[in-house]
């Protein structure tokens, strides 16, 4: 079309004409214009009537603006609710159902007679009376229980609820024998059937109960065409809509930004998971490897970081319109760090706090990225009332079932809450009241700003890696809460003596991915933790020594923009501020 420039790997994707039945899978790394790419093909077919589908309201508005006439944008929950969900919008739950309401219903009295049999047969259980938790824990502890596989089974593409759905990490009431697996099972079959009654108004329904009701119901969408953004975080309940479709599909996404495993989701991308599906016809792959986000620097980053850990053979080009600058770690007290505004972007809810807290210390203004309620400060503030001895005035269920601070921590350590024991030691190591008034004074400024009609631009953008997803800032600090990659080097043979040819890392691929989505969100300016830091100035000092190998040494100029895939080497010979400021911090 006039006017329009593709690069090679669009104009191959764009030219791509499907038949019915035919899907075409497109990796796409990080700000490649996977989106934009996505429109010119719409654009290009306005005879077809084509399906957008993604999984969030901002998204598809963002859709509804760009993508042409011929193109309907939904989320996957519009489409589910307009179907079916509707029924239940009298009983319908605006989140997740929680176990500090479900603990009183009726429904699992079965919980307390067998915790009670337990205790009476001196199984290890009993113990727990003893850390402040008694009988009223260990039913709060297997109502838990029942909703984790009760979310287990919404987001297969089952058709019962069965042992498979349960937490594949087994809560220590399970483990000890205190209530049996069956019985979970059971009481979550129950569940899942009382919700599915619009008359059962005791058991609310939830948005992914009426998903998973739209996809149990095998729809056919009257499309020639489907789309569906974000693969790699789709469910397979989700995923079985879109792929037993018999109209041409196309999935787009980037599996190195899947993070949302903990839900369930899996990476439609790959091949065994979508003919695991349903049938389709020919499977076409095609790729987007060009970022417009970010320059060669920070690509060079994210290449070192895929490559060493899990083996990624692909280079992804930055082809931003400024190179990057990788910015040595700064102080917890807001020393070194980089010119305000910023986006400081963290893997947990308490790091976003402390540095809320830092930044209040400070004077600075603050932007919480989708909110504030969605950090539950409200949370900690419960935790600050019950370790002052005002369990009164705590709003929590949850919280407020429990007689003392240290009586929520051993319980969060026995669920392995790992959030929930953080926020308990940050309590513990703080004057609660002090840390209550802070809270409450953040908290006022956050909803403030939030209901102005124009707000100012904030000091310091705060977002979790989850939030920040399709998000991108010109600086960005990243908090030093994800995970280690000193420590996780050694099991993938990476040290000062080089890389690995041929990674084979152990860890949790998804911990790594949120390590990745944090650092490119960044268009200008990026600060690392410390860990990747340290192991990066290491590296380029190490590659230096050899010849590079692979992509870095082999790849072209783009075509596009006659940005090189550059290797360790270059990107630090030109930062040797970088280098010597790490080398001061390692000594």
């Amino acid at each position: 079309m006039p006017g329009v420039r593709l690069t090679e790997e669009q104009a191959q994707i764009v030219l791509k004409n499907l038949a019915p039945n035919e899907l075409l899978l497109i990796s796409a790394f990080a700000g490649t214009g996977k989106t934009s790419t996505l429109r010119m093909y719409s654009l290009m077919r306005p005879h077809l009537q084509i399906l957008y589908l993604c999984f969030n309201v901002s998204v598809r508005e963002e859709a509804q603006r760009g993508f042409p006439k011929n193109v309907t944008c939904k989320s996957v929950h519009q489409l589910a609710y307009a179907s079916c969900g509707y029924r239940f919008g009298h009983k319908l739950c605006s989140d997740d159902l929680r176990a500090e309401d479900m603990v009183s219903k009726s429904l699992f009295d079965p919980l307390a007679s067998t915790a009670a049999a337990g205790a009476h047969s001196g199984r290890k259980g009993t113990s727990r009376r003893q850390e402040g938790g008694g009988t009223a824990m260990q039913r709060l502890e297997g109502v838990e229980a029942c909703l984790a596989t009760l979310r287990g089974f919404l987001n297969s593409a089952d058709g019962e609820v069965s042992e498979k759905h349960l937490p594949s990490s087994r809560p220590g009431i399970l483990v000890e024998g205190s209530i049996s697996e069956d019985l979970v099972c059971d009481l979550a079959k129950e569940l899942w059937r009382r919700m599915c009654d619009p008359k059962d108004s005791e058991v609310r329904m939830t948005h992914g109960g009426y998903l998973k009701l739209y996809s149990l119901s095998k729809p056919r969408l009257k499309y020639d065409l489907v789309l569906l953004d974000e693969a790699q975080d789709c469910n397979p309940a989700i995923a079985s809509v879109v792929t037993s479709q018999s109209c041409a599909r196309i999935l787009v996404g980037d599996e190195h930004q899947a993070i949302y495993g903990f839900l369930g989701a899996q990476d439609m991308l790959k091949d065994q998971r979508v003919q695991a599906q349903g049938s389709c016809g020919a499977v076409i792959r095609r790729q987007l490897t060009r970022s417009f986000r970010f320059g060669p620097h920070v690509a060079d980053l994210a290449n070192f970081v895929l490559r060493s850990f899990v083996g990624e053979a692909r280079p992804v080009l930055g082809c931003g319109s400024h190179e990057g600058d990788i910015l040595p770690p700064g102080g917890d007290t807001g020393e070194g760090v980089p010119q305000r505004p910023f986006a400081f972007i963290a893997r947990t809810n308490t790091s976003i706090l402390k540095q809320a807290l830092r930044c209040d210390e400070m004077g600075w203004s603050l932007e919480w990225v989708g909110g504030v309620k969605g950090y539950k400060l409200g949370l900690l503030r419960d935790l600050c009332l019950l370790s002052m001895g005002q369990r009164d005035r705590v709003e929590s269920g949850r919280i407020k079932a429990f007689p003392s601070l240290a009586a929520v921590q051993n319980f969060a350590r026995r669920v392995e809450d790992r959030e929930l024991v953080a926020r308990t030691e940050l309590v513990l190591r703080s004057n609660a009241a002090d840390l209550l008034q802070r809270l409450e004074r953040i908290e006022a400024a956050a909803e403030r700003r939030e209901k102005a009609c124009v707000a100012q631009a904030a000091d310091v953008a705060l977002s979790t890696v989850h939030k920040a997803k399709g998000l991108e800032w010109d600086t960005v600090v990243v908090a030093d809460d994800f995970l280690d990659l000193t420590a996780e080097a050694s099991r993938v043979g990476l040290s000062g003596s080089g890389l690995t040819e041929s990674p084979t890392w152990p860890g949790d691929v998804q911990e790594l991915n949120m390590l990745y989505v944090a650092l490119t969100r960044c268009k200008r300016r990026l600060q690392l933790p410390g860990s990747l830091a340290g192991l990066y100035a290491l590296q380029a000092e190490a590659v230096a020594l050899v010849e590079l190998s692979g992509f870095a040494a082999s790849a072209d100029a783009c075509a596009f923009c006659g940005v090189q895939a550059v290797g360790l080497v270059q990107a630090f010979g030109k930062m040797p501020s970088f280098e010597a400021s790490i080398g001061q911090k390692l000594s």
